[in-house]
């Protein structure tokens, strides 16, 4: 099933994951299985998209769990695979592809899942309720966040949530498993740069035309290091992960925020790692450029995108004013 949906190329954009959704949704409901193809706004592109809706049904004791995916994946260049992205080729074990982690893994797992329970019959004090969305590679808004505005119905006042992200680790035997638990997350602020310049020809190039004056800039973004801050919520994580910790640094896991502001050796280490340091600072990667099109001509406009990642409470508008 996972090798099959990969097979729908889904790059988003444009999306077009609507033929995803049916063929998830006919594996689904040839279990049985509630399932609905549900239509979302379509793309600017005018690509077909929607998502995989389907509903296992409990005794309504208990208010129903949603497990959460979706169906888009970003681009991928076949030059920088082992195997094409979307030909979902099983070998060794694996199914590889785009999307196989990130999030069509997820989304087959998920309905695996419901797919167990109706043939197994097993009757729940909760509904389990799958969804599996479009448009969440491109934040959302004509995939999850129109289902909460306008098809609140799907969710049926659900009380938990289950989607990417967290994980379990499993012990070692000393230790009990760790289970990931996503309580809150930093949210994107993508900015655009643009710089200008004099246009003219490449042969009589100038250090104010657009594109070096970009490059300029950029340099200073890369070389920027944002404030390090400790949320209460990255406290208490770490501060739960301290006896997993090798000895030497729980005590400073247990206090991190003071660890990182009076332990020079500790923060150095603590920063090291990109996935931690992201967790107690904002974040600024450089992810577009665009300049002229052809080698002789120094264009007039030149720009990039950046994609930052802010920590929980700050907002676009303060970060780019800062």
């Amino acid at each position: 099933i996972l090798s099959r949906a990969i097979q729908f190329d889904t790059s988003n954009p444009p999306g077009n994951e609507r033929p995803l959704a049916q063929y998830l949704v006919g594996v689904l409901a040839r279990e049985g299985l509630e399932a609905r193809v549900i239509e979302t706004p379509p793309a600017d592109s005018g690509e077909s998209r929607a998502a995989a809706w389907a509903r296992y049904p409990g005794n309504g004791r208990r208010r129903p769990i949603v497990l959460l995916s979706h169906l888009d994946v970003v681009p991928a260049d076949p030059s920088e695979w082992v195997a094409g992205p979307f030909e979902g080729v099983v070998a060794d074990g694996f199914v590889i592809g785009r999307g196989a982690l990130d999030a069509k893994g997820i989304a087959v797992v998920h309905l695996l899942t419901l797919v167990k329970l109706a043939r197994q019959g097993l009757v729940l004090d909760r509904d389990v309720i799958f969804l599996s969305t479009p448009d969440e590679e491109n934040g959302g808004h004509e995939g999850s966040r129109y289902l909460v505005e306008k098809r609140r119905d799907l969710l049926r006042g659900a009380e938990f949530l289950l989607t990417e992200g967290g994980g379990i680790a499993p012990g070692d035997g000393e230790t009990p498993d760790l289970w990931g638990v996503t309580f809150t997350e930093k949210s994107p602020c993508w900015i655009e740069l643009t710089a200008k310049g004099a246009p003219g020809h490449g042969s009589s190039a100038t250090h104010d035309a657009a594109v070096p004056r970009l490059i300029a800039a950029l340099d200073r973004v890369r070389r920027m290091e944002t404030e390090i801050r400790v949320t209460p919520e990255a406290e208490r994580m770490f501060a739960a992960l301290a006896p997993f910790e090798p000895p030497e640094d729980r005590a400073s896991f247990a206090d991190l925020d003071t660890a990182l502001k009076t332990n020079p050796s500790f923060r150095e280490r603590f920063l090291s790692g990109a996935r931690r340091a992201a967790l107690v600072r904002n974040t600024i990667s450089i992810t577009v450029l665009e300049g002229s099109r052809r080698t002789n001509v120094a264009p007039a406009e030149a720009r990039a995108e950046l994609d930052a990642r802010l920590l929980p409470g700050e907002s676009c508008e303060e970060f780019i004013a800062e």
